[in-house]
C-alpha cells in the first residue's frame, strides 16, 4: 500500500532544493520560467525531480506536472497568503477571470503573468496543491480568495416545519 504524500510539503521541498539560489537552481528556474508548453517543461530535468518528489503520481497528468513546475519556478519568495488572495490585491478582474476560465493545459501563460503581477510571491505549498487539484472547486475557492471573502461552508438551515395553518397562508 502506498503512503499518502502531502502535495504542498513535497512541492515546497522540491522548490527549496531544486530551485534554490545555487547555480543549478538558478539555471533550472530560468529554464522553467521560459516554458510555454507542457512539453517545454517536461524537457527539463528539474520537472522530473518534482515528479519524483510527488511520488511519481503525475505521469498520466503531464500537463499538471508541467504547470506546477513552471508556476513554482515563478515564485521567488514564499508568502503566507495564497496566490489567489495576493492576486486580489493587484490583478485586474478581467485578467483574473481569464485565468480562472483556463483549463490545466492552457494555464501556464496566464498564471505565469499573474504571478509576475504579484511580485512572484505566494504560498508555495498551497499553490502546488491548488494546481494539482485544479477543478471547479479550486476555481471557486480562488474566486472567494481573490475577492477577499471566506468560502461558504455548507450549513443546515434552522427552519422548523410549518404547521398546516401556516402553510395555507
Amino acid at each position: 500500500m502506498s503512503e499518502a504524500i502531502d502535495i504542498g510539503k513535497a512541492a515546497y521541498g522540491w522548490w527549496a532544493r531544486s530551485l534554490g539560489d545555487d547555480g543549478a537552481g538558478r539555471m533550472a528556474r530560468a529554464k522553467l520560467r521560459r516554458c510555454e508548453t507542457a512539453a517545454d517543461a517536461l524537457a527539463i530535468d528539474a520537472t522530473h525531480a518534482l515528479h519524483l518528489a510527488l511520488g511519481g503520481r503525475l505521469q498520466s497528468r503531464a500537463d499538471t506536472l508541467a504547470l506546477i513546475a513552471v508556476a513554482l519556478a515563478n515564485i521567488r519568495d514564499p508568502h503566507p497568503q495564497s496566490a489567489a488572495a495576493r492576486m486580489g490585491e493587484s490583478l485586474s478582474a478581467l485578467r483574473f477571470q481569464a485565468l480562472i476560465r483556463s483549463d490545466t493545459a492552457g494555464l501556464i501563460r496566464p498564471l505565469r503573468r499573474a504571478l509576475v503581477q504579484i511580485d512572484s510571491t505566494a504560498n508555495v505549498g498551497r499553490l502546488a496543491r491548488d494546481l494539482f487539484y485544479w477543478s471547479d472547486k479550486t476555481r471557486n475557492d480562488w474566486c472567494f480568495a481573490y475577492y477577499g471573502a471566506a468560502a461558504p461552508t455548507p450549513q443546515t438551515p434552522d427552519i422548523l416545519p410549518l404547521s398546516a395553518s401556516e402553510a395555507e397562508e
